[in-house]
Order: structure tokens, then sequence, then C-alpha cells
């Protein structure tokens, strides 16, 4: 490595793009600046060391593409790369009625093997790069050749927005799940940390479309859990270009004017720097401060890039805040249990309804069954009536004659009884006739 690239101390710099139809420049692409003021680019004020930016440092800054490639390999070198580019363009202006606007595109075998070859593909603003990233939107064959990605690209601030002020105790993955279901073009919602990796007030949300992102930074609020927070827009950090060889700032080590190498820790010169076991306290080159040189810390890169953060809140607030917030959580909590509990009861009256139910159906399934019975016992009851009335008015009767009758044949002309054993038993049945017939009217 040549550079090192340190970020500012979580500063947002504003990029400004160099226009690719100047005719004064050489190269017609998208190129990405850092704004600086002069007096800082040119030199530092105060006790610092003067610091001239190279031309090699102003092409370094003034040459990154906006946005990362897109790489896609090939099993094959047959595709070049006007094939390449006009199947992109024509496939998404047929299928998807779009213009992908191609800033640059170039290939290379640097991690290749046999006959792979990359294609890195340079879009030019953030509508194409939020159309390539669908892979569902990409063609299944490029030039009639398969292919495959390799990597895929982050998303860029450009398709990025941060939210202010979201609480560190609050619920992330249910906030991050609300926050999806309120803007359906979020991808990823990420907390911010600071340079010692806390987690702070800052969560970032990678979007898909840049009218999303535009429409949440036109209404500048988002209301989430009934919580209203500020956003955003989101500027990736701005950089310091220091050389590894002298640790100065604003020049690469090729352009570097030292014979010998500066160790970042003592700031002392070598001239075979791997020889060099240093054992001493930090002194940075720049300030003298207890810090390495190349430390982003060092006043030299503050002035470079000079931090002027949002006055803070009254840390009464802040903390009347958080315990606002942690009684939400409470209340929230118990909220919770409630409608548990609630739901518990609801469930309870719901199976008690059905167990009344279940009850109330036997019941009347007893008084129908009842009711029948009863039915039965009048029909019954006429039954035995109509039989009483059969044998006291027709068969006792009708036996008493019958027995008179045998009787009287079972006597001779004068009177005497030729069968002594069959008038016994006449006068027998005739007696229990008589108290068959008694019995009954009794029972009537």
């Amino acid at each position: 490595k040549q550079i090192c690239l340190f970020n500012g101390p979580q500063q947002h710099q504003q990029n400004s793009l160099v226009n690719p139809t100047n005719p004064t420049t050489s190269n017609s692409t998208h190129r990405t600046t850092t704004d600086l003021p002069e007096n800082i680019i040119n030199h530092c004020t105060g006790p610092f060391t003067h610091q001239n930016l190279t031309t090699a440092a102003t092409r370094y800054a003034t040459s990154r593409f906006p946005f990362q490639p897109f790489i896609v390999r090939f099993d094959t070198e047959q595709v070049n790369l006007n094939q390449f580019k006009e199947s992109i363009v024509n496939h998404f202006k047929s299928s998807h009625q779009a213009e992908v606007e191609i800033l640059n595109c170039r290939t290379s075998k640097v991690k290749c093997n046999n006959n792979d070859i990359d294609f890195l593909l340079y879009l030019k603003n953030s509508t194409s790069f939020a159309l390539l990233y669908d892979k569902l939107n990409w063609p299944l064959t490029i030039a009639g050749k398969e292919f495959t990605f390799p990597s895929w690209p982050s998303i860029p601030p450009q398709l990025s927005v941060i939210i202010k002020n979201v609480n560190i105790n609050i619920e992330f993955e249910e906030f991050s799940n609300e926050v999806k279901a309120l803007v359906h073009d979020v991808i990823n919602v990420v907390r911010m940390n600071n340079k010692f990796g806390n987690d702070i007030h800052l969560v970032k949300l990678e979007l898909s479309s840049t009218s999303t992102r535009q429409d949440l930074l036109n209404a500048k609020k988002l209301i989430v859990n009934y919580i209203s927070y500020d956003v955003i827009e989101f500027l990736s950090p701005a950089t310091v270009l220091i050389c590894s060889k002298c640790s100065g700032i604003g020049h690469f080590r090729t352009q570097c004017t030292e014979q010998h190498e500066t160790c970042k820790t003592c700031a002392q010169a070598f001239s075979d720097l791997k020889n060099h076991r240093c054992t001493a306290d930090p002194v940075c080159k720049h300030c003298s401060g207890n810090h390495l040189s190349n430390s982003a810390k060092c006043p030299v890169t503050i002035v470079l890039f000079p931090y002027n953060p949002p006055q803070a809140l009254n840390n009464s607030v802040m903390m009347k805040l958080d315990e606002l917030m942690t009684k939400i959580t409470d209340v929230k909590d118990h909220l919770a249990i409630l409608s548990s509990k609630h739901d518990k009861f609801e469930q309870f009256m719901i199976d008690k309804t059905q167990q009344d139910e279940l009850v109330k159906q036997q019941m009347d399934l007893l008084q129908k069954n009842d009711h029948e019975l009863k039915k039965d016992l009048v029909q019954l009851k006429v039954l035995f009536e109509r039989h009483d009335n059969m044998f006291l008015k027709l068969l006792f009767p009708m036996f008493e004659d019958l027995f008179f009758f045998i009787a009287s044949t079972n006597q001779d002309k004068r009177g005497n009884t030729l069968d002594a054993d069959l008038k016994c038993r006449l006068e027998r049945y005739l007696i229990h006739v008589k108290k068959s017939r008694e019995s009954k009217q009794c029972c009537a």
C-alpha cells in the first residue's frame, strides 16, 4: 500500500461532480471531488508546517467514481466492451423502458482464473444504480453468454438517508421492521456507531429508489411508532491523503521527496524502517502530540477538515428524554402484560360461552325427552283405561255368564251336580273375577 486514508471525525463533506461534457476536460468522465477551502488546501495555519497538495494528490481526489462498480464475470473472453454495454442498455430499454447511463466500463483479470474475465460497470447516476441493484432486472444472458456476479456493491450514500435522535434503548429489530413496513423501498436499517464502536442516536436507511429517498428528504420527517424523527441527507465522510513513507499530507508515496522513511510512532526517519523496532511513546510528526503521525485525531487533519458539530442539546433535556423513553418502555411492557392477560380472559370467556352453549343444548335435549316421555305416559294411561273398561264391562261379565252357563250344564234333570270338581273350579274362578273387579274399581 502506498497511501493511507483516514476518515474525518464524523464530518460529512458534500461531494461535487465535475461536468463530464466540459470541453476543457481531457477525459469525458464523471468525477467526484471533495470541496475544501483554498486556504486549507494550500497550507495549514498556526504552528503546523506548510502542506502543499501535489498534482498527483489532486488527480487522486478527482478520479474517484461516484458509485462502486457492478462486477460481471464471464467464463470466456469472446465478449468485448461494446457488446457488453450495448446488451445492458438495450435490455433495460426494451424490458424496463429505462435508460441506463454508463459512466465507464473496463475489464480486469486480477481475480480471475483461466479464461474468466471481469467487466467493471460504473454508472453515472443513482437512478441507474438503483435499477441495476435489483438482480431480477438483469438479463439471463449478455451478448449470448452466461455470467455470474463474483461480488455485489454496497448501497451508496446517494441512496441513503439519516434518521436523527433515535433512542439507543429501543428494540431495534422492532424499529427496523416498522420502518420497512412504512417505507417499502428500505433495504437495510443500520444503527450508526462512533469511532469507539458504540451505538449513537443516528440510524441510516439504505433505499432502492431515488424517488423514495427524495420524498423522505422533502418530508424531513418520519413517524415511527407515533414518534416523529428528523430525516436528513447522508453524506459519506471525507478522507485525508497521508503518505505512507514520510507521513506527510497531500501526496503519494511515489511523489515523496524524502530519502528516508519515517516511523509513524516516534516520528524519526530511518534508512531501513524494517530494521527499526520502535518502543518509544507515540509522537506526532506534525504537531508533536502523543498520537501516531497518521492519526485522524491530529490537529492537522482537523484543520484540513474542520468539524463543526451542531450544538448539543441540554444534558438535562436528553436525560429527561431518556427517562421518558424508559418510562414509555415500561408502560409498553405493562401494556403487553395486560394485553396477554386480556387475551387469556377473552379465551376463557370464549371457552365458557362454548361450555354454556353445550350445557344449554343438553338441557334442551332433556326437556325434549321429558316432553316425549309425558306424551308416552298419557298414551299409556289411555291404553290402561281402555283395558280396564274392556275387562270391567266386557270380559268380567262375559266370564261370569260363561261360568254360570257351565255350572247350569253341570247338573242333571234332578238338579244334582254331575262333576263336583268342575263346580269347585267354577266357583273359585267366579271369586277371582269378583276380587279383580273390586280391585280395579278401587284403583279407578
